[in-house]
């Protein structure tokens, strides 16, 4: 694809198993989209592309030899080329109807450069009716693979590689990227469209309350610098009551271990 695509679904990867997951996706192909493959190997494993996604001009493939999902993140920021970038999975699955629906979103939506959608697992939806980001409905969060925005609005925001899978915090990191976003000015709305199929649940979702926890006690130290005692509270009060002390010194592990490694620098 010799052209600019007006949506670029942002892939990221691990390893030989997750390109061939990609491969066996059956990835639609549909005028204005190309889907960027930012793979991550090991230094001393070669690079074998797998002739389905070699031989297609709307796939481009670029390796990394680094780990952890926020890397890969940045380095498919750093390198897009869509007017709309939408982050994925190497275990995502799309149809040609959906993409189309999300250049249609934000085409009916000029004002926004940034659009959360839904994703399905056959028993998971989020129901809620679109709304602006800067005022979510109560128990609303972004998931990643639900996160599109037009390139011009990525600027110099990035994922903090403090978060995320290989990282300090397993998780956190698409919440900090919106708000960061968000707070930058970016407009931005949530649009009940179910974009894709992904299997399982977001990695915040498989954590624990107390392994979350700690987490928590990070990102909302940077979001809510001067309420998050406060918060802390109110979260532990909702946990099982012989849990509530674990949960409280979980979360206050967390903000230690933020301060300590200056993750927000």
């Amino acid at each position: 694809m010799g052209t600019v695509p007006q949506l670029e679904v942002l892939i990221c990867t691990y390893g030989e198993d997750g390109i061939r997951r990609i491969a066996r996706a059956s990835h639609p192909q549909v005028e204005g989209v190309r889907w960027f493959v930012n793979w991550q190997m090991p230094e001393d494993v070669p690079a074998r592309i797998p002739g389905e996604i070699e031989g297609r001009d709307d796939f481009k493939v670029a390796v990394h030899h680094d780990r952890g999902s926020s890397p890969n993140r940045n380095h498919a920021l750093d390198l897009a080329e869509g007017e709309i970038l939408l982050i994925s999975d190497d275990d995502v699955t799309y149809t040609a109807e959906a993409m189309r629906g999300v250049i249609e979103a934000f085409r009916r939506r000029p004002e926004c450069d940034l659009l959360c959608f839904r994703f399905e697992n056959g028993t998971h939806h989020k129901m809620y009716p679109e709304f602006d980001l800067r005022h979510p409905v109560r128990g609303w969060y972004p998931s990643m693979v639900e996160i599109a925005l037009r390139r011009k609005a990525v600027g110099g925001h990035r994922f903090n590689e403090h978060f995320g899978v290989c990282a300090d915090f397993p998780a956190g990191e698409e919440e900090l990227f919106v708000r960061g976003l968000l707070r930058a000015g970016v407009r931005g709305r949530f649009v009940p469209l179910t974009v894709c199929h992904h299997p399982g649940f977001s990695t915040g979702d498989r954590l624990s309350p107390l392994e979350m926890a700690h987490t928590k006690g990070a990102i909302f130290l940077k979001l809510f610098p001067a309420t998050w005692p406060g918060r802390m509270l109110t979260h532990a009060l909702r946990q099982p009551v012989g849990t509530r002390l674990a949960y409280v010194r979980q979360w206050l592990s967390g903000v230690r271990d933020a301060r300590r490694k200056n993750v927000f620098r």
